[in-house]
């Protein structure tokens, strides 16, 4: 990694669990509202030779002195450059929700490069809808959130979280509910992670992930709803370690 990309690599990334000589590195980009703290419990799970990496968008935690992105292009293009320093080992994508987009898109750019993507609680590309909620007031906005079960009553109660949080919110929604998917499918096998009882995807949603491939699809369901990947991450977790112990070659041991 060279002196002038270290510092926008680290910007734009946690690393978690640094492995030296490592067989791949697992990315995960987060929810909408979410920081790179939602992946941080992970480490321990994955197996022994995989690195793992959290996108940390700007305008929250320790970016939030930073102006927040609206735009899926302008996200990528910040991501894309800052990582370059990492692209000296195979990589899978992981990404959660809105996450599963940039995960999608980061993807289309990597091609056959991208080891293996795995996406969570999200439509396939060709069932993409486009959405109005971030023209809401705050509450409209609130309760979209309250719909999903995302965020704990702490922050929905509290007046100082609920102010830093919803410019977050806000910024992240406008940037999924008018971004338009590429269509042309990856060279990349995709695993679609899906909450049974999540009211933002359907069984029709979660299968239209296999037109977003020519590569292998697989389809796996979990209790809970939009959030199972928060509230089951030990189930989640040890799928997705054992897919990448063979699209890494590496031991499945944690």
């Amino acid at each position: 990694m060279t002196s002038t990309m270290a510092p926008l690599y680290q910007r734009w990334f946690r690393c978690y669990r640094p492995v030296e000589h490592c067989a791949g590195r697992l990315i995960c980009l987060p929810h909408a509202g979410g920081s790179a703290s939602a992946f941080r419990t992970w480490a321990r799970a994955l197996p022994p030779d995989v690195e793992l990496l959290v996108a940390q968008y700007p305008g929250r935690q320790d970016r939030i002195s930073e102006p927040h992105v609206r735009d899926m292009d302008a996200l990528l293009a910040g991501l894309i450059r800052a990582m370059r320093p990492v692209l000296d080992r195979p990589l899978a994508l992981l990404g959660n929700s809105m996450g599963a987009a940039v995960a999608y898109e980061l993807a289309q750019h990597l091609g056959s490069a991208c080891a293996q993507l795995f996406v969570s609680g999200r439509p396939g590309p060709s069932r993409q809808r486009p959405g109005v909620v971030h023209l809401s007031g705050d509450d409209g906005l609130l309760a979209d959130v309250r719909n999903l079960g995302g965020v704990t009553p702490e922050v929905l109660e509290d007046p100082v979280l609920r102010e830093l949080f919803l410019p977050t919110l806000r910024a992240d929604y406008q940037l999924i509910e008018t971004y338009r998917p590429t269509t042309s499918p990856l060279p990349v096998p995709v695993m679609a992670l899906m909450g049974s009882s999540d009211p933002e995807v359907d069984e029709a949603d979660a299968r239209a992930w296999a037109a977003a491939t020519t590569g292998e699809f697989e389809l796996r369901w979990f209790d809970g709803g939009h959030f199972f990947l928060t509230d089951r991450p030990d189930d989640v977790v040890k799928v997705v370690a054992e897919r990448l112990a063979g699209s890494f070659g590496v031991r499945d041991g944690r």
